[in-house]
């Protein structure tokens, strides 16, 4: 698994190592397992190489999301068992929050699951389609512009016989 490009080239510049002094910084509280003793000269994060960090800190735009922290593009998983341990190192708990392993494949275009891809395009050719139908419609009977015979009030009202 790899920790290489899961992170957008953007956040590169947004995220960047600190300046500040380090007894003047102290680990969030969640930390305490990374960094019992705090900061020091050897263990600062770097987190603008710190990729699974940026993804965790990119706005999210629903409720329910997901975050990516590694990616596999070519090796395969061979059989067996694998153990991952899932920390608290980003807390979920605070607002009813879960965290899940999720192993899916994904193409250029997003997931597995191409059914929304598909729906687009089907979607646009019929779009395309009756946009030519109503050309050819108009460009064999058009309208007249600005006739104001065609107006509902202009019309003369039946005689009902009164």
């Amino acid at each position: 698994m790899y920790r290489e490009g899961i992170a957008w080239e953007t956040n590169k510049k947004r995220f960047k190592k600190t300046k500040y002094n380090l007894d003047d910084i102290t680990p969030p509280p969640n930390w305490v397992k990374m960094y019992p003793e705090g900061y020091n000269e050897t263990n600062v994060p770097d987190i603008q190489h710190w990729y699974e960090f940026q993804n965790w800190m990119a706005p999210a735009a629903f409720s329910l999301f997901s975050k990516m922290i590694l990616r596999n593009d070519d090796d395969v998983l061979k059989k067996g068992v694998y153990q991952t341990d899932v920390g608290l190192h980003w807390p979920v708990l605070g607002f009813n929050g879960h965290k899940y392993i999720y192993l899916s494949t994904r193409s250029v275009i997003g997931g597995k699951n191409s059914f929304l891809g598909v729906s687009w395009i089907v979607g646009g050719g019929i779009c395309l389609l009756l946009s030519l139908v109503f050309l050819i419609v108009n460009a064999v009977h058009p309208r007249k512009i600005g006739d104001t015979r065609m107006l509902s009030w202009n019309k003369e009202k039946p005689d009902l016989g009164n």
